[in-house]
């Protein structure tokens, strides 16, 4: 009574055989008992089929159905064909390029400047000539030529770690010169002989870019603003201490006004508290008992050096 509904659900949990075709430990167990007429030739040909799709990746494998016919049971990537490959080099204001018509063709060498143009202009005269896809390597997953170049739906670009490209160039350069023409021409050199190492880069949309964009802008404005008051902070250490204990913070409009006011421990002693609160009011610094004893910091402090 147990042994038929075991056999069934191992049936439904093959993924190899349709339901109820008899695989592994249960197909022997259908087979001896004759609960379902399998041949010995059938296991062995389903055997066969199932180690042909574990160890083959590269073609499809064809798993026959109780009819017959035949079904595909895996997907295929299949590699685009590209009538060229591209190198290039970027700089802010030209990009050096490496073209290859094919694997064996001779290398051709070129240089564009950075302006929309020209830019366009190349990009054409690569469609008008070879036409289909163009792969095109580049040291960079974004930036202006890469945002320029998206635009093109026959180039898919292929961004290449600085890393992996200096390895590249120190391995047949061992002074570590670098060159531009070199560069491009390596970074072809690298997607032709090791395109499986390379993902194609996606297209992302213009509201996307621009977040993106605005994203980098606003982590680097953090930053620079984290190491002017580093550098601030350790100027002051040397001849004016007393200032980072008044205040809590030293990234304020309040901070940073008060040093431009009184920017060194004489000149803030000689101020009239008067001037000082008003200065703090204006600063919408308005607890009294933080006044207070900014007040009283300033009139008992002594300079660090006479």
């Amino acid at each position: 009574m147990h042994v038929p509904w075991l056999i069934y659900h191992s049936g439904r949990f093959n993924r190899d055989f349709p339901l109820g075709v008899p695989s592994g430990l249960f197909g022997c167990w259908w087979a001896i008992f004759g609960v379902f007429p399998v041949s010995s030739s059938r296991i062995a040909s389903y055997s066969f089929v199932s180690q042909q799709k574990i160890h083959s990746k590269s073609s499809p494998t064809i798993i026959p159905n109780h009819d017959g016919k035949s079904r595909f049971n895996v997907k295929l990537l299949p590699t685009p064909p590209f009538t060229a490959y591209v190198g290039i080099d970027w700089a802010d204001t030209k990009h050096d390029i490496c073209l290859q018509a094919g694997i064996d063709a001779p290398r051709e060498f070129a240089c564009i400047p950075h302006k929309v143009p020209d830019i366009h202009l190349w990009a054409q005269s690569l469609h008008r000539r070879f036409g289909g896809s163009i792969a095109v390597a580049v040291e960079l997953a974004k930036g202006p030529i890469v945002y320029a170049l998206q635009k093109y739906d026959f180039l898919v670009l292929y961004p290449i770690n600085p890393l992996t490209l200096a390895k590249y160039r120190e391995a047949f350069k061992p002074s570590r010169a670098k060159d531009d023409p070199t560069d491009a021409e390596l970074a072809l050199d690298l997607l032709i002989r090791h395109p499986e190492r390379f993902a194609p880069l996606k297209v992302q949309s213009e509201g996307m870019r621009i977040l993106l964009s605005l994203t980098e802008h606003r982590r680097e404005l953090v930053g620079d603003k984290t190491r002017f008051t580093n550098r601030l902070t350790d100027a002051l250490k040397q001849y004016y201490p007393q200032v980072l204990d008044w205040f809590a913070q030293h990234d304020t409009v309040l901070y940073c006004d008060f040093l431009a006011r009184w920017p060194t421990l004489a000149q803030v002693k000689h101020a009239r508290p008067s001037s000082l609160r008003t200065f703090f009011h204006a600063h919408n610094s308005r607890y009294r008992t933080v006044i207070d004893d900014r007040l009283a910091a300033i009139k008992a402090a002594r300079p660090l050096t006479e």
